[in-house]
C-alpha cells in the first residue's frame, strides 16, 4: 500500500468514527458532535477542524480527545461542540471540490455544496462562547500562528492560550473574506484560527493540537461566569502582532515566485521575491515576513496551469501595539 492510500484509509477510519460516535453525540448539524455540559456557567466551546479536506492534521488528536470524553477520562463541566468541516473533500484528500468554505460564512448567495455547508456550521458558532478553528498551511510554515479578527478579546484569548508566537491581524471591518473567524466576530465571539504546520499528518501538528484542546478547556474552567481575559495576559510574553501590509497580486500565467518562500519567513526591504506576469522583479517594500506563498503547478512553459489565485503572496509587518 502507497503512502497516499495509508493516509486515505485513515481518513476513512476517522470519518466511520466520528459518524459512529454520532449516533449517541449528534449535534445540531451534519458532521458535528455535541457535549452538552451540566453547568451553563462555563464557557461552550467549539472546535472547528477540516474546513479544507486536506488539513488533517488535527484529526488524530481530536479524536483521541473525543474519545477520553466518552470514556470520561477527559471532564468539562461546560459544553463542548467539535465538527468536521468539509467530508467529501477530506475523503478526497483536496483543499475543496467547487469553492473554498473558507469563503463563504454567512455568504446567503452562493448555493454551492460547500457554501450551504458553511452556513450550517455558521449555527455552531452562534451557539458557542469560544471558537477554535484549526487550520494548516498548503506551502510549509517556519512556526505555527494565529489568525485573528483584532479586536482585545482575541488578542487576550492568544496571548492568554500560548500556542504561537505570532498572530496575524486582520482588520474586522474591512475584511470581506467571510472566513469562519469573520463571521465569528460579527457575532460577538471569542475566536481563533490557529495553523499548525503545514498540511497533513505529522507529529509537531498532532502534539500541538492536544495542547491547544487541553490549554483552551484549562483556561475555560478558569473563566468561569467571568470572562476576565486581562487578569491571564499579565504573567505571559507578549506576541508579536502582525498586519497584512502588501498583497502581490498574481497577475498572470507567468507570474512567479523564487523557489523557498515558507509562511513567515523573513524578508528586507528591497528583497527581490520573484517575478510579474511581464518578467520584472518582484521587490518587497517593508522588512517584514511572508505570508501564504503560492506555488502552482505549471506547464512545460512556465504558465501556471489552472485558476489562478488572487494573491501571489502577502507580506506582513510587525506592529508595535
Amino acid at each position: 500500500m502507497s503512502k497516499n492510500q495509508k493516509i486515505n484509509q485513515c481518513i476513512e477510519q476517522y470519518i466511520e468514527q466520528f459518524q459512529r460516535w454520532g449516533h449517541q453525540h449528534a449535534g445540531p448539524v451534519p458532521w458535528s458532535l455535541r457535549f452538552s455540559g451540566s453547568d451553563l456557567t462555563y464557557p461552550h466551546i467549539y472546535f472547528s477542524a477540516c474546513v479544507h479536506g486536506n488539513e488533517i492534521g488535527s484529526l488524530p488528536a481530536i479524536m483521541n480527545f473525543i474519545e477520553k470524553l466518552i470514556d470520561n477520562k477527559n471532564h468539562y463541566p461546560g459544553t463542548l461542540t467539535f465538527s468536521l468541516g468539509n467530508v467529501e473533500a477530506m475523503k478526497a484528500n483536496v483543499r475543496f471540490l467547487q469553492v473554498d468554505m473558507n469563503r463563504h460564512f454567512g455568504d446567503k448567495q452562493s448555493k454551492e455544496p460547500e457554501s450551504l455547508r458553511a452556513n450550517d456550521l455558521c449555527q455552531l458558532i452562534d451557539d458557542c462562547d469560544i471558537f477554535i478553528d484549526l487550520h494548516q498551511t498548503i506551502e510549509p510554515t517556519s512556526e505555527p500562528f494565529y489568525v485573528i479578527s483584532d479586536t482585545l478579546n482575541n488578542r487576550m484569548w492568544s496571548q492568554a492560550l500560548a500556542v504561537a508566537n505570532k498572530a496575524i491581524l486582520r482588520n474586522p471591518k474591512v475584511d470581506t473574506y467571510l472566513t469562519a473567524t469573520t463571521y465569528a466576530y460579527k457575532k460577538q465571539k471569542i475566536a481563533s484560527t490557529i495553523e499548525l504546520s503545514q498540511k497533513g499528518f505529522n507529529d509537531f501538528a498532532t502534539q500541538l493540537c492536544e495542547n491547544i484542546l487541553n490549554k483552551t478547556l484549562e483556561l475555560a474552567i478558569i473563566l468561569k461566569d467571568n470572562f476576565n481575559l486581562e487578569k491571564f495576559c499579565k504573567n505571559t510574553n507578549t506576541l508579536s502582532w502582525l498586519i497584512m501590509a502588501h498583497y502581490e497580486k498574481f497577475d498572470g500565467p507567468f507570474c512567479q515566485l523564487n523557489p523557498g518562500w515558507k509562511n513567515l519567513s523573513p524578508i528586507k526591504k528591497g528583497e527581490i521575491y520573484g517575478k510579474n506576469q511581464e518578467g520584472k522583479p518582484l521587490v518587497s517594500p517593508i522588512d517584514g515576513f511572508t505570508l501564504f506563498p503560492k506555488y502552482v503547478d505549471r506547464d512545460s512553459a512556465g504558465a501556471a496551469i489552472g485558476p489562478l489565485p488572487k494573491d501571489i503572496m502577502t507580506l506582513t509587518q510587525v506592529i508595535s501595539h
